[in-house]
């Protein structure tokens, strides 16, 4: 019998990381190699989308806003407009900027 659970979790306090074929044992090897923009492109092929918001902000500045672009190109919605040019305002720097000027940027990315 193993003191090992199905999660990879045993008493001692450790956490083992599954490497196999399937998806989660391809994104663990990716983690297990400091691959952050493997891991964060299988999930974006497996739809996982959280997961890749989570391991590119691990990844570094560059690859979250990469993968905020490709989430957004992927996901249009009558929201996204809105998202899109907040997150674009938020990669230049700009925090409070008037209401009126962040409409104008929404109606310029039509």
């Amino acid at each position: 019998m193993s003191i090992i659970n199905a999660s990879g979790w045993c008493p001692c306090g450790l956490t083992l990381l599954f490497t196999s074929v399937d998806t989660d044992g391809l994104i663990s090897q990716a983690l297990l190699l400091g691959n952050f923009r493997g891991a964060v492109e299988l999930c974006m092929r497996a739809e996982r989308f959280a997961d890749a918001i989570i391991l590119a902000i691990a990844g570094g500045e560059n690859l979250l806003k990469e993968t905020q672009k490709r989430y957004f190109a992927k996901h249009k919605t009558k929201l996204s407009l809105v998202s899109d040019s907040f997150v674009y305002l938020l990669s230049r720097g700009r925090r409070v900027i008037p209401w009126q000027t962040f409409v104008q940027i929404c109606v310029e990315m039509l």
